[in-house]
């Protein structure tokens, strides 16, 4: 009877811390307060973003100290020169050193593209005539980084004027053109 009692004590207990580290490793590795994040504006203020083209924004040069991207981190990035154009595309490049290609050896160039929850991506007002886009960059993850934001733009479309002002030519009705040629 001892020996009984010995043997499925002993399962229970075992019992027990396999459940206890199953618990634990299926945890995330944030918990209390250590994962509160911040969020910051980013592109209204000069010097904070630059164009390389008409098209494509950076918010520092690949060649400088990247911005910090903490945990739980959320950049607002306001684009006012694609104003009411639509956004194509957004890359966030990721480092855990601040400068990357200046403290380190050519060779040793130490980023990444960011994906999934280390760049957490929200577009807004993309092609509203009027407004400034905005683009939310948020670290979703409890890991320390630095970032380099490129977003790009579609290209922008020729203005075309307003109709029937100053036009001497004739005014062709274009719901009656069918685009076939005699």
């Amino acid at each position: 009877m001892r020996r009984r009692f010995l043997t499925y004590g002993t399962l229970g207990i075992v019992a027990a811390i396999l459940g206890s580290l199953t618990f634990l490793g299926a945890s995330t590795g944030c918990y209390g307060d250590q994962c509160t994040g911040s969020a910051g504006d980013y592109g209204w203020n000069p010097g904070e973003g630059r164009l390389l083209d008409s098209d494509t924004w950076e918010s520092n040069p690949q060649v400088s100290r990247w911005l910090e991207y903490s945990h739980q981190r959320s950049w607002f990035v306001h684009l006012p020169a694609f104003q009411g154009r639509e956004i194509s595309n957004v890359y966030v490049y990721i480092s855990p050193d601040p400068d990357p290609n200046v403290s380190n050896p050519p060779q040793y160039k130490q980023y990444t593209l960011a994906s999934g929850n280390l760049a957490e991506i929200t577009v807004n007002f993309s092609g509203t005539p009027g407004l400034v886009p905005t683009v939310q960059v948020h670290n979703d993850t409890c890991a320390d980084y630095y970032s380099r934001i490129v977003i790009t733009a579609y290209p922008a479309t020729p203005d075309a004027g307003i109709p029937n002002t100053a036009d001497t030519g004739t005014n062709q009705d274009a719901a009656s053109d069918t685009g076939a040629t005699e």
